[in-house]
């Protein structure tokens, strides 16, 4: 089993909202951190119809592979999880009885979790998503919980919370399960209240002897969002603005600075830089080129200087992530690109599946 080392940057699930954060991360032994790449794998529209269909991309535009409607327009919650011991999708209806009991213990026990005219609930697991290179395994499992109370006669049942446990990945290192024993569905989408998500989160943490944190994204980690995908522009209606919200450290009636900025103009600015539309990669000197030439448009024009200010959110034609955590997906086809790229974010964190 893995070996747990004590670390000083994640925050695990149980602990959310409370002064004395606990800070632990999962490594296994013989591990190391990986090196974070110097190219980042993006999907434009243009190539999306080129790739093969062996490889996990996106839907090509127009076909209804599967719809991605009720993750869009959407805040989530974002978690990173530990290699999980023992599942199996097979078993989903036993998942779903044990964890509906356990829900019903802490309603029995006056817990409301978000739940408070409820005196039962439903839950279901079930695959969610595409098969990637057609081996018959679903890229993630949907988790949903409905809150049940009899009234004449009749169960009423509303959706509290949807847990999406992703598989979504661009990296080669990952079949069905890393080992004989051990899944690696490394990212975790949840919308609900918080008291159940804690409670779900707590239950697939014992459930699969796993340990799973709060995502928080860096600067670094923003700034590769905005500028890998502010080039990126849905085919249909008015595109978002592009946005960039710096937090102000230090200044009385002002605690954060926020730009919007045309998404055409930054459209320009970035086939200026990524100038071979043909290329999957962006690179890390573009990253840092798009930025320079922001903070230089800025302070041209308003004398503030960016690089002083800490960059806290960020928002795109097809995603906005906040450094706390959080995400909202916009364009139905991109869905499977953003998740891609937040399980690859929370892969590098691990060790090499062979050192297991």
């Amino acid at each position: 089993m893995a070996e747990r080392l004590a670390s000083s940057h994640q925050t695990p699930i149980n602990q959310i909202g409370r002064e004395d954060l606990t800070r632990n991360i999962i490594f296994t032994r013989r591990s190391t951190v990986r090196k974070l790449p110097k190219s980042r794998h993006i999907i434009t529209p243009s190539e999306k119809g080129k790739r093969k269909r062996t490889e996990s991309a996106s839907p090509k535009r127009g076909t209804k592979e599967t719809d991605y409607d009720e993750m869009v327009g959407k805040t989530w919650r974002v978690f990173k999880a530990s290699l999980l011991y023992n599942f199996n999708l097979a078993s989903a209806r036993k998942y779903g009885r044990l964890l509906k009991t356990d829900l019903e213990a802490e309603l029995k026990k006056g817990v409301t979790l978000g739940m408070e005219t409820a005196s039962s609930c439903k839950v279901s697991f079930a695959g969610y998503g595409n098969k990637p290179n057609n081996s018959g395994a679903k890229e993630a499992v949907k988790i949903s919980v409905l809150s049940v109370r009899r009234a004449a006669s009749k169960q009423e049942g509303k959706e509290i919370a949807t847990v999406i446990v992703s598989r979504f990945t661009h990296t080669a290192m990952l079949t069905d399960s890393a080992s004989d024993a051990f899944t690696c569905l490394p990212i975790i989408l949840a919308k609900g209240p918080i008291t159940i998500i804690r409670q779900i989160i707590a239950w697939m943490q014992a459930q699969f002897d796993c340990t799973i944190y709060s995502m928080r994204f860096s600067q670094q980690q923003l700034s590769w969002m905005v500028a890998m995908w502010s080039g990126i522009l849905p085919e249909k209606g008015n595109p978002k603005s592009v946005q960039l919200v710096y937090s102000v450290p230090e200044v009385n009636g002002l605690d954060k600075l926020t730009l919007d900025i045309n998404p055409h103009d930054c459209q320009r600015l970035w086939q200026s830089i990524h100038t071979d539309p043909e290329n999957q990669y962006f690179e890390e000197a573009e990253v840092q080129k798009f930025m320079q030439n922001l903070e230089l448009h800025i302070f041209q024009h308003f004398r503030i200087h960016l690089t002083r200010l800490s960059l806290s959110s960020i928002g795109t034609p097809i995603v906005s992530a906040g450094a706390e955590g959080k995400i909202k997906m916009y364009v139905n086809e991109f869905v499977p690109s953003v998740l891609r790229h937040l399980s690859d974010l929370a892969l590098e964190e691990y060790p090499a599946l062979e050192d297991l």
